[in-house]
């Protein structure tokens, strides 16, 4: 497993899927008011699982850009998932401190504080909407298929640079399917800051997400992504 500094930033897949079949089947997708915000308390829902009543507002303050977004509830970055957490609900332990310290050990499976739900590897079980098309999808990546959603992001916002994990714990995918040439992921990597825009054209690329990285919609048009998390780097070759 390559460390997230041997990897570079963006990384387009051999994979190239039907840009039409995809948003055939999307159509059911399009009503944003489905998805989940970060403000989730549906311990079934997107978010709920990951965070509890009582570490939400930091969790907001992590990802929005304004004190706006913070005060209307991240009603610009939302997300639906397609897969769950494989458990039991006794597993869980919403009780969550929003320490990054904190929530590493927390998916550390050898470590006295780990909690499952906050283990994307864990979130393998797909829901009754993942048909079709997707399980096609999901089903040619080489290595197991995690936490899987779709991510939309309001035009004129953006989501404050963060890190989420190392790739040696988990490889994240985007597969964009609405979008516009003023939407942009964005990297800082050792070779200073890279900006990529993903064309809605059925191409798969990797985001090192281990790497101090944001989003932004600069356009006038919602952007969506089809994210996908995947336990193991098969798919980088």
């Amino acid at each position: 497993m390559k460390d997230r500094k041997q990897l570079p930033a963006f990384l387009k897949l051999s994979y190239a899927f039907d840009i039409d079949r995809i948003l055939n089947e999307f159509k059911k997708f399009e009503d944003i008011d489905l998805y989940d915000d970060l403000n989730a308390s549906n311990p079934d829902s997107s978010y709920g699982d990951f965070y509890n009543s009582s570490s939400k507002l930091d969790h907001l303050k992590k990802f929005a850009e304004s004190n706006e977004d913070v005060t209307k509830g991240s009603k610009f970055y939302r997300q639906l998932s397609l897969t769950e957490f494989d458990g039991e609900k006794t597993e869980r332990k919403l009780e969550q401190d929003s320490n990054i310290t904190t929530y590493r050990k927390s998916t550390n499976p050898n470590d006295p504080s780990y909690n499952p739900v906050m283990d994307e590897r864990r979130y393998t079980r797909r829901k009754d909407i993942c048909t079709g098309y997707w399980n096609e999808i999901l089903d040619t990546f080489k290595s197991p298929v995690t936490r899987t959603r779709f991510a939309y992001m309001a035009p004129g916002h953006s989501i404050k640079p963060h890190i989420d994990y190392n790739t040696t714990y988990s490889v994240r995918v985007h597969i964009p399917i609405i979008t516009n040439d003023q939407s942009f992921m964005c990297v800082k990597h050792k070779d200073g800051i890279q900006k990529m825009h993903m064309p809605a054209d059925g191409s798969v690329y990797f985001l090192n997400t281990g790497m101090t990285h944001w989003a932004e919609n600069n356009g006038n048009d919602g952007r969506i992504h089809l994210v996908i998390s995947l336990n193991g780097q098969e798919d980088l070759c």
